[in-house]
């Protein structure tokens, strides 16, 4: 990958205002012609050469007739009952190098589109359908932004697979449905945006939540609840600590040098937590991700190194035996000071065995996608990876190997192919006993209906379960976390709408479309005696819509296009000491400019820790 979109905006806008698309008209259609092909592990591929000119599409899709887009044409053909024999999975891809922003679209014969646009310059963009229909399809490559003419290289590979066996019917659902306290806030005075939520091993609560800078939200720029966060904006995330399972927050004055400028980091809240009880804070600045310790459970931090990454975006830690700590993030030309400060590019995975004082030179982990987990039992890290449909687990079985390169160069297995991921990212977890747990959402143009789905593995992430579905309805349900109490006892939560949104598009909900949060438990994460799939029952957190109307999907972009930003990309959940699940999410029923940080637990129902009612302390 190249430079995140939210390192080049600026410039990209400058370009695009500047005039620079005037006069662009769009290019005349190339062909090819192809079979879907019948076999399983068959392969049919087109491929061309194209250049997209200068223009842009902040909605992060192409049209045929947008200026400056290039399409080309391809014929599919479809032999008879080829579909009952085999499942295949169309993916267009557009590879270029540059200094400019693409995105690649297939609009299909009757007129409906998917995209692909990762959000970064000089990256490779794709997108997938499953078992795709007779006819012609154009595949559009056009600017997301850029002033100067961009070849590219198109493919279109529609590859064939083995039918996915039918799903095993789901083991029994349990039968004590959640209860949950009244939702409340954490703070009313601070923002709290993508906000995380972390038990300590020893019962206190950890909680941090964005600073609101790239999650404000103009049209409620005037509501008088806006100036809480100017007046308490410090540049860096916001963390809390609760001793009394989150009926009473206490706030960390973080206050780190350079006193009186942009803090360490206002975006990106993301805890870890290492054997001997250390808690590490990571915050980016875009520029930097800082890195910060605590020895005493989160109640202070202490800055250990301000450039833990430089020039990069998203990360995410884990953290193993004592001061060992792993990052990854996705670099523009940036890396890790002092070791290795500059250079890399793409999604990147070092390590620290100082406490994050000091970490690893950068070790390329190309696909690498949301959250990592350490398995202190085994010694394994992992990664869900994600590319052209499929759905992986990275395993790092040597992470610990005094070689940074071995240690750090993974095992990868697939979970599931002809994925439409619908979010950002999946979630993943692990237990005590090395037991994997994941959970994604799917867009419904994969092989797979729109919705949550879930995979557990028992080998150490080698093999996987059939996909189960988590929800039971065909409303829209967006942003899936998982949190994993007992082994078997799992939680998946996510944000849903109350309707069906066009192309279950968060960005598309109408001005009163209400948004609630769901929790799905099940006790047989792991399977039951008659199937390997989970039965799930789904509760409802809030008892009001915590927010109504678009939920931004793309970025900081959003903020130009005026849809709401304010809860940032994710929220996170976990469960606490006591057998509950509780959640971090962002509310804006206050109105504002910023969302407010929200606080839900569960106060009865079946636990989440085997032989521990829900509520009782840890002896």
């Amino acid at each position: 990958m190249g430079v995140h979109r939210a390192l080049s905006l600026i410039s990209a806008n400058i370009l695009v205002t500047a005039g620079v698309v005037v006069g662009v008209t769009s290019q005349a259609y190339a062909q090819d012609q192809v079979t879907v092909p019948t076999t399983p592990g068959e392969t049919v591929t087109a491929t061309w050469e194209g250049t997209v000119l200068p223009g842009a599409n902040p909605d992060s899709e192409c049209a045929a007739d947008d200026a400056g887009a290039n399409v080309h044409q391809v014929d599919i053909a479809v032999p008879d009952g080829a579909y009952d024999t085999v499942a295949v999975l169309a993916t267009a891809t557009v590879s270029y190098d540059g200094s400019n922003d693409l995105i690649v679209t297939i609009i299909r014969p009757d007129g409906s589109s998917v995209s692909g646009d990762s959000g970064f310059v000089d990256a490779d963009e794709s997108t997938s359908i499953s078992n795709p229909e007779a006819g012609a399809y154009q595949i559009v490559a056009c600017m997301f932004a850029g002033a100067t003419p961009q070849d590219y290289t198109g493919t279109l590979t529609l590859k064939a697979s083995e039918l996915p066996a039918p799903a095993p019917e789901a083991c029994d659902a349990p039968g004590k449905p959640l209860r949950f306290a009244e939702p409340s806030y954490v703070d009313t005075n601070r923002a709290g945006g993508e906000p995380s939520v972390q038990t300590h091993p020893d019962g206190t609560l950890l909680y941090a939540a964005h600073a609101g800078t790239t999650h404000f939200f103009a049209p409620e720029a005037g509501d008088e609840d806006s100036s809480a966060f100017a007046e308490n904006y410090r540049g860096q995330v916001y963390a809390w600590h609760s001793e009394d399972g989150g009926a009473t927050w206490n706030f960390v004055d973080r206050t780190l040098p350079p006193d009186g400028v942009a803090g360490s980091g206002f975006s990106d809240p993301d805890f870890a937590i290492d054997a001997a009880g250390n808690v590490y804070l990571t915050e980016i600045n875009l520029v930097n991700v800082a890195a910060s310790r605590s020895t005493d459970s989160g109640r202070s931090y202490e800055l250990r190194n301000f450039s833990a990454q430089t020039l990069t975006d998203r990360q995410w830690t884990t953290a193993g035996p004592e001061n060992v700590l792993f990052i990854v993030g996705n670099a523009s030309e940036g890396g890790t000071f002092p070791t290795d400060p500059v250079g890399n590019n793409g999604h990147t995975i070092y390590r620290s065995t100082d406490g994050g004082k000091t970490f690893s030179e950068g070790v390329a982990d190309a696909g690498g996608l949301g959250d990592i987990k350490f398995d202190d039992r085994s010694g394994t890290l992992y990664e869900a990876h994600f590319s052209a449909g499929a759905l992986r687990m990275a395993a790092f079985r040597q992470a610990l190997d005094p070689d940074v390169t071995t240690a750090l160069t993974p095992e990868v297995a697939t979970i599931a192919e002809g994925v439409d991921m619908l979010s950002h990212w999946p979630a993943i977890d692990v237990d005590s006993q090395g037991n994997l747990y994941i959970a994604w959402d799917e867009g419904g143009d994969g092989s797979r209906a729109a919705g949550i789905w879930y995979s557990h593995s028992t080998d150490g992430g080698r093999t996987w379960a059939a996909p189960a579905r988590v929800d039971s309805t065909d409303s829209t349900d967006i942003w899936p976390w998982i949190a994993v109490g007992s082994p078997g006892r799992v939680a998946v939560s996510w944000f849903g709408n109350d309707n069906q949104l066009p192309n279950h598009d968060a960005e598309q909900a109408g001005e009163d479309d209400p948004w609630h949060v769901y929790v799905a438990q099940t006790l047989t994460g792991l399977g039951c005696r008659e199937s390997t799939s989970a039965g799930f029952r789904v509760s409802r957190v809030t008892p009001e819509p915590f927010h109504v109307g678009t939920v931004c999907q793309g970025g900081t972009i959003c903020q130009a296009e005026l849809i709401d930003r304010r809860l940032g990309d994710y929220f996170t959940i976990d469960i606490d000491a006591r057998g509950a699940v509780v959640l971090a999410y962002s509310d804006t029923r206050q109105g504002g400019a910023v969302a407010l940080p929200a606080f839900g637990r569960q106060t009865g129902g079946s636990s989440f820790l085997r032989g521990r009612p829900v509520g009782v302390p840890p002896r």
